[in-house]
C-alpha cells in the first residue's frame, strides 16, 4: 500500500468491460484501488490488472450484500474508504474533498454528496434526495463506522456517524456524483429482476408481509417520489419512464413476496394447474364413458 494514499476505493463489479476503464482512471493515482470481481467472464480483469494489483473474487447473489461489505472491509488497509461504482464518474472537486477529509485534519467522519443519474443522455433528477437521507448513506466514511448489519438491498452502506460529524456537500455538478446508466428497456428489466429477488427475500426473511394495500401504496409512493418529489418530470418523457420503472420494480418486489408468504414458487404453480388439467381430463373422460 502506499503510503500517500490515505482512502481506499472499492470497485464491486461483474463483467464490467465496457465501463470499468473509465472508473478506474478516475481514481487511479489517487487513491488505493481495491476490485472485487463476482467472477466475470469477459475482460474485466485484464482491464483491471493495468490500474491496480489488488484485485479480489467474491461470488455473491448479483447485488452487493453484507457479506460482500463484510470481505471488502476485511481487504482495507485505510481508516477511510469509498464504495465506488462502474457506472460512476467522481468530479474532481469532490476527489479534492475526500482527500482533504482523509488527512484527517477535520472534525468529520464521512462525506454525503448528492448523485446525478443519467439515462439515455438526460438528468432524471433521480438520487436528489434530502440532505438528511442523504447523510445516512455515506459513501466516503471512516471505515471503523460501517453498519454492516443496517445494510439493507439496493441501499447504500449505513454508518453510526452523529449528523454533526459528516460533511454535506452542495448539490452542484461539482460535488455530486455522475451515474450513467448504460441501459435499455431490456437491460432494465434485467437488472430490476434481479434486485427484486434478492430484496423480496430479504424482506421476507425479515417478517414483512405484504398485500393488495401495500403494493399499492408502495408502488404509489415510488411513483410520487420520482416524477414528483425528486423533480422527474422535469426530464420529459425520460423522467417518466423512470418513475414507472421504478414503481413496477417495488410491484415486483411485492409481487414476489406475496409468493413466498403463500409459498409458491413456480413448482408449486405447475403442480396446481396439472392437477386441475388432470381433474378436468377425468370429467371429460367420465363423461365419454357413461356413452
Amino acid at each position: 500500500m502506499s503510503l500517500e494514499f490515505n482512502y481506499t476505493v472499492v470497485l464491486g463489479v461483474y463483467n464490467e468491460e465496457e465501463r470499468i476503464e473509465f472508473a478506474l482512471r478516475n481514481f487511479f493515482g489517487k487513491a488505493e484501488i481495491i476490485v472485487i470481481d463476482n467472477y466475470s467472464t469477459d475482460k474485466t480483469y485484464e482491464i483491471a490488472k493495468k490500474y491496480t494489483d489488488q484485485i479480489y473474487s467474491y461470488k455473491n447473489p448479483g447485488n452487493h450484500d453484507k457479506g460482500f461489505y463484510t470481505f471488502a472491509l476485511s481487504l482495507v488497509k485505510t481508516n477511510y474508504v469509498y464504495f465506488a461504482s462502474a457506472a460512476e464518474i467522481v468530479p474532481l472537486a469532490l476527489l479534492k474533498e475526500f482527500h482533504r477529509i482523509s488527512i484527517g485534519n477535520t472534525m468529520y467522519k464521512a462525506v454525503a454528496f448528492m448523485r446525478k443519474s443519467i439515462s439515455y443522455g438526460i438528468w432524471t433528477h433521480q438520487n436528489w434526495s434530502n440532505p438528511e437521507t442523504i447523510k445516512e448513506n455515506a459513501r466516503f466514511v471512516r471505515k471503523e463506522n460501517i453498519n454492516i448489519e443496517a445494510h439493507q438491498i439496493h441501499s447504500e452502506i449505513k454508518n453510526n456517524i452523529p449528523k454533526t460529524e459528516i460533511l454535506l456537500l452542495p448539490a452542484n455538478d461539482d460535488h455530486v456524483v455522475w451515474q450513467f446508466r448504460n441501459y435499455d428497456v431490456t437491460t432494465t428489466e434485467l437488472k430490476h429482476s434481479a434486485y427484486g429477488i434478492a430484496e423480496s427475500r430479504e424482506l421476507f426473511e425479515s417478517g414483512h408481509r405484504t398485500g393488495i394495500l401495500s403494493m399499492l401504496f408502495y408502488c404509489a409512493k415510488e411513483f410520487y417520489s420520482s416524477y414528483f418529489r425528486n423533480g422527474g418530470y422535469k426530464a420529459g418523457m425520460v423522467g417518466f419512464i423512470t418513475a414507472v420503472w421504478r414503481s413496477q420494480m417495488k410491484f415486483n418486489v411485492h409481487a414476489r413476496l406475496w409468493e413466498m408468504q403463500n409459498s409458491l414458487n413456480l413448482n408449486d404453480v405447475k403442480i396446481i394447474h396439472d392437477k386441475m388439467k388432470r381433474e378436468m381430463l377425468n370429467r371429460i373422460e367420465l363423461v365419454e364413458n357413461k356413452k
